[in-house]
């Protein structure tokens, strides 16, 4: 089960991508490990399901995100 989450996390840094902020990527990845977490502790998973899981926390997190964006001032800060 250990090996399956370090897959699924090495996954996940490959969908974070390289082209966002450092923080922006390691509030992801924790996000990320938080899912993984309570997922492995609410019920035994194959690695898809799992997988699948991920990408539709952090679809739903990116649409929350999207929508607050437009909510403010209609631009962002970006360094």
């Amino acid at each position: 089960m250990f090996k399956t989450l370090l897959s699924i996390f090495a996954m996940s840094l490959i969908l974070t991508g390289c082209n966002q902020p450092k923080e922006v990527e390691k509030a992801e990845l924790d996000h990320d490990i938080k899912d993984l977490m309570a997922l492995n502790t609410s019920y035994k998973n194959k690695e898809i399901d799992a997988m699948i899981y991920l990408n539709k926390s952090r679809v739903l997190r990116q649409q929350i995100k999207q929508e607050e964006e437009l909510l403010g001032n209609g631009h962002t800060h970006t360094h």
